[in-house]
C-alpha cells in the first residue's frame, strides 16, 4: 500500500501571510519541506483522497495525480474542507454545461450537518445539485472497500479518523483534534499518521481542548504502533529542521516528521 501526504500543514502552515518570523522566512526561501500546505492524504493504490484543503488543486498537480475516484472527509474544519471547489473543477464541463462525472464523497455522520451549521456547506450543496459529487453518509459501522483496501471510519470525539487496511496491514489516519485518541481501543497498527500536537505541556483555555505532543506520546506507548508520522503541523511548532530533532530524540518510537509530498509504503 502506498500513500502520499499531499499536505502536512494545518490551519496556519508556514509561511503565513505577512509573517516575518524565522520559520516563515525560511519556508518562503527554501520551499518544501519547510513550506507546508493544508492537510490531505492520497491512497495511491485506489485513487482515494482524504480531505480537501484550500491548496488541493495545486497538491494534486504537484504530485501528478491524474485521477481521484473517491474522497473522504474527517470533519468540517475549513482547513480540511474549503478546497471542495475541486469537484466542480474536476467534474464539470463548461463547454457542455453539465457534469461529466460524479466523485463519490463520504461524509462521516454529522459532518454535513456541521458544515451547514457553520455556513460552510454552500459549495458542497452546489456540487450535489450539479451532480459533480455522489454524497454518502457513513458511520462507525461502515466498511468501504476499494479493491483489496478497506477503509473504516473511527470516531475520535467530535472528529473522525480512518483505519486503512490491506490484509494484515493497518494504518490509522487521524490528523486533527484527537482529544479522545487515548480512550480508543487500537491494536496491531503498522502506522499512525496523526497530528503533532502542542510542543509543550497543556495550557489553560482553548489550548486545553487539544492534546499536547506529550499526551500523544503516552497514547503511542499504549497502542504500540510500529511506526508514527506526525503531521498537521502549524507554523508555531517550529521549522522542519527543528522538528527533525524529535525523530532522533524519540527514535525508540520510530517517529517521523511529515512533509508535503512524503511517500509512505507499508
Amino acid at each position: 500500500m502506498e500513500l502520499i501526504i499531499l499536505g502536512s500543514g494545518a490551519t496556519q502552515p508556514p509561511p503565513r501571510p505577512y509573517c516575518e518570523c524565522n520559520v516563515c522566512k525560511e519556508a518562503r526561501k527554501k520551499g518544501i519541506p519547510y513550506l507546508r500546505t493544508g492537510p490531505s492524504l492520497f491512497i495511491k493504490d485506489v485513487n482515494v483522497l482524504i480531505d480537501t484543503p484550500g491548496e488541493i488543486r495545486l497538491q494534486l498537480t504537484r504530485e501528478k495525480i491524474k485521477r481521484v475516484d473517491a474522497v473522504f472527509y474527517t470533519h468540517w474544519h475549513p482547513d480540511h474542507t474549503i478546497g471542495c471547489t475541486i469537484f466542480e473543477q474536476m467534474n464539470w464541463n463548461l463547454k457542455k454545461w453539465k457534469a461529466i462525472r460524479a466523485t463519490k464523497v463520504f461524509f462521516p455522520k454529522g459532518s454535513l450537518d456541521d458544515l451547514r451549521k457553520y455556513k460552510l456547506s454552500g459549495v458542497i450543496d452546489y456540487a450535489i445539485k450539479l451532480k459533480t459529487i455522489d454524497a454518502k453518509e457513513i458511520n462507525e459501522n461502515s466498511v468501504i472497500k476499494f479493491k483489496r483496501i478497506l477503509i473504516r471510519p473511527i470516531k475520535i470525539g467530535a472528529v473522525w479518523g480512518y483505519s486503512i487496511e490491506e490484509g494484515k496491514k493497518k494504518i490509522l489516519y487521524a490528523p486533527c483534534d484527537i482529544m479522545d485518541l487515548p480512550k480508543l481501543k487500537l491494536k496491531n497498527y503498522d502506522l499512525f499518521i496523526i497530528e503533532l500536537g502542542w510542543l509543550r505541556k497543556r495550557l489553560k483555555g482553548k489550548e486545553n481542548e487539544l492534546l499536547s505532543f506529550y499526551d500523544i506520546l503516552e497514547a503511542i506507548k499504549k497502542f504500540k504502533p510500529k511506526n508514527v508520522i506526525f503531521s498537521h503541523i502549524e507554523e508555531n511548532r517550529g521549522s522542519h529542521k527543528e522538528l527533525k530533532k524529535l525523530e532522533k530524540k524519540y527514535k525508540r518510537f520510530n517517529v517521523k516528521i511529515a512533509y508535503d509530498g512524503m511517500k509512505v509504503k507499508i
